[in-house]
């Protein structure tokens, strides 16, 4: 049996052919639809229903989509030669931190602090594994230096002072 409340427009069905006349109870009268009559009254409310948007409409905006790109990214390699005050890397926040005679700039750039050749090494601090990038004297060294049995990496101005004795006066 099919129950349609005109007014709510509330549909309770069970199917039937088409030819079936079906009578419709609504508050104390009965009304007598064809099924085709239910379909002319569904269509005549589905299609004068108004959709109103859930989002606010696109529309166009002016100086859009046309900024040029920031040019991020390695500027230098692995064992490639850097001058002092050359940029290694430009990224946004710390993908790489500065190691060894590294410098980082206000935009996390990194820079090298002496001429020579640069190194990428990880270390584990804590349980976060952290990449650095630092620059070596000599092509075939590793980094972290190994202090121990190496000494410090030191350079100060255009002197190396890798290997030299710190010279002490004794009236100091």
């Amino acid at each position: 049996m099919l129950g349609v409340d005109i007014h709510r427009f509330t549909l309770l069905a069970s199917w039937r052919p088409r030819h079936h006349v079906t009578p419709i109870l609504s508050g104390n009268s009965a009304f007598v639809f064809s099924w085709e009559d239910l379909h002319l009254i569904w269509l005549r409310r589905i299609i004068d229903q108004v959709r109103y948007a859930t989002k606010k409409g696109g529309g166009v905006t002016s100086n859009h989509g046309s900024s040029p790109g920031q040019r991020l990214g390695l500027k230098l390699f692995s064992d490639q030669y850097a001058e002092a005050g050359n940029i290694i890397i430009r990224q946004r926040g710390t993908q790489f931190h500065p190691g060894q005679h590294v410098y980082m700039g206000r935009d996390h750039t990194l820079h090298a602090a002496i001429p020579g050749f640069v190194r990428f090494y990880r270390l584990r601090k804590g349980t976060k594994e952290r990449r650095y990038i630092g620059i070596v004297r000599e092509r075939g060294e590793k980094l972290p230096r190994d202090e121990a049995t190496r000494g410090r990496s030191r350079y100060f101005g255009h002197v190396d002072l890798t290997g030299h004795e710190q010279i002490i006066p004794k009236n100091a």
